[in-house]
């Protein structure tokens, strides 16, 4: 089972009436936000809340999980000790990220290890949110509670890949709460000075969730996030990998920065697959290495036996690539079937990859390229986020897709390309381009 669903919250103690009074009036939308919100998640009446916080436990080379019987914390750093927050811990997802994560720098922070490494507290983190939530659980959850780690960007979003796995193994009904307000220096009288960077990465954070583009917080420029003085992004960047790949409605439900620190409120609902492609590129995969046997496909796919055109299938796994295979024109008597082939191909015929294990197909994120016509063209005519490039020099020939993550120039396009074909920089070559019906990430 798939997370139920996602939001993310910020967490500052002046939003509680105990300790902002009055002053919480100038943040009321989102207050207002983080109430339906919470309404929200306990309608769905979940088993486990996960929390990824960026306070408490913070490692330069790890990520942190409580792991203890009982978690508890309260508000008294902020002049609110009666505010207490007491909680089961999880035990069955801790040890199935246990499992999963041997070769991962995740730390079980445990009563042993507090003692010289960390603290066992919940931290403000997830109590600020865990006020709200607690107005509304019809029945009160396990939790989890989840530290980041100052990796990359890349083993952020693995390392949700891994929890999305721990979940699912667990078969509990979860949703995932990342915590972090945004940029801190969105006003001279904030917590810090003024710089013209921090509304700059907060409309970019707010753009990626309306757009619902969220493995993009991973390729956020490095110099803008610096600037801005945030603590929310890490947190971003893990639940990207959690919901990497999954049908996803996205909602911003408020922004505001009433004393110089951005607070975003998102709800993310996560939805059943309906892209006709994708079901059969899975089925198929499916169908070869779970059940030993050809997929033909059925009436639900009448649509795609009716058109004739060259795909490329992509499989990816916690983030990684796991196989691409595809045609650039159609090699089979209808969409459906060259779906069926590549998609079986990506998976076991993939020379750069060995095959897909049946363990892993509840891991593997699949999108499905359909193939616009080619044309001939220079090499000014090359758009990485329009077009897909074909290099060509003989019988040599490169492809690669179009909207590639990290591929933001012709030069670099064009580069990989030649790569693939084993065409030298020197050498003169043809270009062609096409365009993409793209579906799934």
């Amino acid at each position: 089972m798939y997370p139920l669903a996602a939001a993310f919250l910020p967490h500052p103690p002046i939003l509680i009436d105990d300790i902002g009074k009055e002053e919480n009036l100038a943040a009321r939308q989102t207050i207002m936000a983080m109430e339906e919100i919470a309404g929200r998640i306990s309608d769905l009446e979940p088993d486990t809340l996960v929390i990824i916080s960026p306070h408490g436990n913070l490692f330069r080379e790890a990520l942190c999980v409580l792991d203890t019987d009982k978690l508890r914390g309260d508000l008294s750093d902020f002049g609110a000790p009666q505010l207490v927050f007491d909680y089961e811990n999880d035990g069955e997802i801790l040890e199935q990220l246990r499992r999963n994560t041997q070769d991962f720098p995740l730390l079980f922070l445990d009563e042993k290890a507090a003692k010289s490494l960390g603290s066992l507290e919940l931290d403000h983190g997830a109590t600020v949110p865990l006020y709200f939530l607690e107005k509304y659980w019809k029945r009160k959850p396990k939790l989890v509670h989840i530290n980041y780690g100052l990796l990359s960007s890349h083993e952020l979003a693995y390392f949700g890949g891994l929890l999305r796995r721990a979940i699912r193994l667990s078969k509990k009904r979860v949703v995932v709460l990342a915590s972090g307000d945004l940029s801190h220096r969105l006003k001279d009288e904030g917590p810090y000075d003024y710089h013209p960077q921090g509304p700059l990465f907060d409309s970019e954070v707010s753009r990626i969730f309306k757009e619902g583009k969220l493995d993009e917080f991973l390729q956020m420029d490095q110099r803008m996030v610096e600037e801005a003085g945030e603590c929310g992004l890490r947190s971003l960047q893990i639940l990207s990998g959690v919901l990497d790949g999954l049908p996803l409605n996205t909602k911003v439900l408020s922004y505001e920065g009433p004393w110089g620190v951005g607070y975003l409120t998102a709800y993310i609902e996560i939805e059943e697959e309906k892209d006709k492609e994708i079901l059969l590129a899975r089925e198929a995969i499916k169908s070869r290495i779970a059940n030993r046997r050809e997929l033909i496909p059925g009436e639900e796919y009448e649509e795609l036996k009716k058109r004739k055109k060259g795909c490329f299938v992509s499989l990816h796994k916690f983030g990684e690539l796991r196989g691409c295979i595809g045609t650039i024109g159609p090699t089979q008597e209808n969409l459906a079937l060259e779906i069926i082939a590549n998609a079986q191909s990506a998976a076991l015929g993939d020379l750069r990859f060995p095959p897909v294990k049946e363990d892993e197909l509840d891991d593997l994120v699949v999108s499905v390229d359909e193939l616009g016509p080619i044309e001939a063209c220079h090499f000014e005519d090359l758009d990485p986020k329009c077009y897909g490039v074909i290099v060509k020099k003989g019988q040599r020939q490169g492809l690669l897709l179009p909207d590639l993550p990290g591929i933001d120039t012709p030069q670099q396009q064009v580069e990989i390309a030649r790569n693939k074909a084993m065409i030298r920089p020197g050498e003169e070559v043809e270009y062609y381009r096409f365009k993409v019906t793209r579906h799934g990430n």
